[in-house]
């Protein structure tokens, strides 16, 4: 084989490879999910307690609205759940994306040792305790003024999750709750939540730069 034959094939080989790499480059990219996707997702699971309930409305069975009272219930605990995990998770990718554009290892440390503080303080989601959190964690205040949309008023957001909260309060407390809950106002509720994790993602990720590139992880 001649020297032009061998740096041909040798050329070939890592363009090849080259392309290979930045194929998975962009399959490592497409993984990625933002929290407020991967909340979505959780959503997409927990409608399996809702399609029970449609189930249950077809049967005639023995302590119908009982078993369907705790159907509802069981959504509320959940999507609360799932809610906490959400704004956790928000913190966690805009937290590592500040600590990975720092150089400097004593902020870094800082900045650890936040974020670490305010997620263990972080109990209740509620309004005021979102914005300690996101402050608390990496300087970010008032975070929840992002639900101030035309499609979602400020009031709607804080009375919704408000409702949800004491909902919870009361089933963790006293294994039930006396206030009126149905498919359709758990339904709605779960909507407003999502529309209010994106709205509080974009902020979040507007003020910190966004995620990190997690092709470098």
């Amino acid at each position: 084989m001649t020297g032009k034959a061998i740096f041909d094939t040798l050329s070939d080989e890592g363009n090849q490879i080259h392309e290979l790499g930045f194929s998975r480059m962009s399959i490592r990219l497409s993984l990625y999910k933002p929290p407020s996707a991967v909340f979505s997702r959780s959503l997409v699971r927990l409608k399996c307690v809702q399609d029970i309930q449609r189930d249950l409305e077809d049967l005639e069975t023995p302590k119908k609205s009982l078993k369907l009272s705790f159907l509802n219930q069981t959504y509320v605990v959940h999507l609360i759940a799932f809610w906490q995990a959400f704004n956790e998770n928000l913190l966690r990718d805009a937290y590592q994306s500040l600590h990975a554009s720092q150089p400097d290892l004593r902020i870094q440390a800082l900045l650890k040792h936040s974020h670490d503080r305010a997620v263990a303080r972080f109990n209740s989601p509620n309004r005021q305790n979102i914005d300690q959190l996101f402050f608390e964690g990496i300087g970010l205040k008032k975070v929840t003024s992002a639900w101030s949309e035309p499609d979602l008023s400020s009031d709607v957001a804080t009375n919704t999750l408000t409702d949800l909260l004491s909902v919870r309060h009361e089933i963790a407390h006293t294994g039930k709750t006396e206030r009126p809950l149905s498919y359709s106002t758990n339904f709605a509720r779960m909507e407003i939540l999502v529309r209010m994790s994106e709205l509080l993602e974009g902020r979040v990720f507007h003020e910190t730069g966004g995620p990190l590139n997690r092709s470098e992880v």
